[in-house]
Formats: structure tokens, C-alpha cells, sequence
């Protein structure tokens, strides 16, 4: 079975998970909300299914957008995954 979490993401594929294998309350949306909507930061609530540090990409679905700055979610997820196999997969300096 897929370890299913739900991940708070920014527009620069910054990402930071929620909470894993249920669904976040409402207080915990908020403070994220409230802390990136200060900041400016487009950001998103999104559903991960699959696992981080696995070769393979893990799932990736929009929830919904979490602050009122314009940005694409395309591009976001892209740099997800550029710092995900970053993350596995670093070069030797």
C-alpha cells in the first residue's frame, strides 16, 4: 500500500509534509496558510502518494491553492521533483 501525505508546496518546490495517512483539520491548513499568505508565497495543498526517497516519482495532486498570489502549479511540481531526486540522488562534488 502507497504512504499516502498530505504536503504543504511552494511555488520553488519547496515542500513540507502536514500530515501522513489522513486528512489535515482545518487549524492545521490555516497556520500554513497564515504564514505563507504573509510571506507572498504561492503555495498549495497537495495529496502525496508514493514514497519520497524511491526512484520512481511518487503522485502528486493539487488540493487546492492555499494564498491569494498567482503561481503555476506546473512549475511548482516540476521543481518538487528536481529537489526530491536532488535529495536521493546527489551529485558528488
Amino acid at each position: 500500500m502507497a504512504e499516502t501525505q498530505w504536503i504543504v508546496l511552494c511555488a520553488d518546490g519547496r515542500h513540507s509534509a502536514l500530515v501522513c495517512n489522513r486528512e489535515p483539520d482545518r487549524n492545521e491548513i490555516a497556520r500554513f496558510r497564515g504564514v505563507l499568505g504573509a510571506a507572498g508565497q504561492p503555495s498549495w495543498l497537495a495529496v502525496m502518494k508514493g514514497g519520497y526517497y524511491v526512484p520512481a516519482a511518487p503522485g502528486l495532486k493539487m488540493v487546492r491553492p492555499l494564498g491569494n498570489e498567482p503561481g503555476s502549479w506546473e512549475e511548482a511540481s516540476a521543481a518538487f521533483e528536481t529537489i526530491r531526486r536532488a535529495v536521493i540522488w546527489p551529485r558528488p562534488d
